[in-house]
């Protein structure tokens, strides 16, 4: 089997996505994600909280785990799914960010590293960065030239035969959110990003046999609304969409979390089973508040479509308790005593 996880960084769920699924024909599920990549990632593939992994951490925990060899040592790193994969037999890619090998401590993990850039790398800006910025700035009608190479990667790839695991990162709406301060320039170049991203993605064959086609956004634009630290469901309340073209296929609910990638790709290899959930869990840390740790706690539960969550930010030990459905964001006074037991339980660092 192979198996395509593609993230598209920074793309919220908007109208963009169901048309984005007119070229894919998989399935749309929303899912409770994080706030920043670092911490999406780290649920992602261990299939924890943050805070379970670290008692909390923000973005720039990572450069605290640097050893003597400038490599980074995280005390969960075998916990990420990378390592089952390979006892599994699978042959692992990565492209678009060549720093996650770094930020992981995966040196020696992945088989293939590559990118747009054909291997030059300049820390976290370079490539995948660069390479939006790039796409974004280009005419709409005649593409950049990275499409051409990264048109030329999918082809190869897709020729690959056996048990391949590919991690491959698209940057164009995280680039269009370093223009965000400015609404009206954020619209404007999320157009152009989706625009983009949608002229890269028809040349996938969504329809390969054997494959499992993993695409989503693993968080909201951090720019209007600005991400404080009591975050938005645009912030952290996100989606993926799903195509199996396996035999046996992946039936995954309407409504999933972050963390659930870890049970399903072992339910597709082992049979590991998947575990239903009432409550969604969620933190963040600001770099302005924590850089280092996390200081938001985050717990959702649905009714229909209508989200109840609940807040709990350290600094300030201060609880917020808001409502989320089609006509906007309220909050509310009272708070539900079962979403903040679910908090106290599951984060260490809230006070009991």
């Amino acid at each position: 089997m192979k198996i395509y996880c593609i993230k598209l960084d920074t793309m919220q769920y908007d109208s963009n996505v169901p048309l984005l699924n007119e070229i894919i024909q998989g399935d749309i599920h929303r899912m409770v994600s994080g706030c920043y990549t670092i911490s999406t990632c780290a649920m992602q593939f261990t299939g924890c909280l943050a805070s379970q992994l670290e008692g909390g951490f923000g973005h720039w925990l990572w450069k605290d785990r640097l050893n003597a060899s400038n490599e980074v040592v995280w005390p969960w790193r075998d916990k990420l799914v990378f390592h089952y994969l390979k006892t599994k037999g699978y042959k692992l890619h990565l492209r678009n960010w060549t720093e996650f090998v770094t930020h992981f401590g995966l040196q020696n993990i992945f088989d293939f590293v590559s990118s747009i850039l054909d291997g030059t790398d300049d820390g976290y800006v370079f490539p995948c960065r660069w390479i939006s910025e790039q796409a974004l700035r280009c005419t709409l009608s005649q593409p950049p030239a990275f499409e051409e190479k990264e048109i030329a990667y999918i082809k190869k790839i897709q020729k690959d035969v056996g048990d391949n695991f590919y991690f491959i990162n698209y940057n164009h709406h995280h680039i269009a959110c370093q223009w965000g301060a400015i609404k009206t320039d954020l619209i404007e170049k999320q157009k152009i990003a989706n625009i983009n991203i949608q002229n890269l993605i028809k040349h996938w064959d969504f329809n390969e046999p054997d494959s499992l086609f993993w695409i989503y956004g693993d968080h909201g634009p951090w720019f209007n609304p600005t991400l404080d630290e009591f975050p938005l469901p645009i912030h952290f309340y996100t989606w993926a969409i799903i195509k199996d073209n396996t035999q046996d296929k992946i039936k995954a609910p309407k409504r999933i979390h972050i963390t659930d990638f870890v049970s399903h790709i072992k339910h597709k290899i082992d049979k590991v089973e998947i575990q239903n959930r009432d409550i969604f869990l969620s933190e963040d840390g600001r770099d302005t508040c924590t850089p280092k740790s996390t200081s938001t706690a985050i717990a959702c539960s649905f009714i229909d479509d209508t989200m109840l969550f609940l807040e709990y930010h350290l600094l300030t030990n201060t609880w917020k308790q808001f409502v989320f459905d089609e006509n906007g964001i309220c909050q509310v006074d009272e708070i539900n005593v079962i979403l903040k037991e679910a908090i106290k339980t599951n984060f260490n660092w809230v006070p009991i």
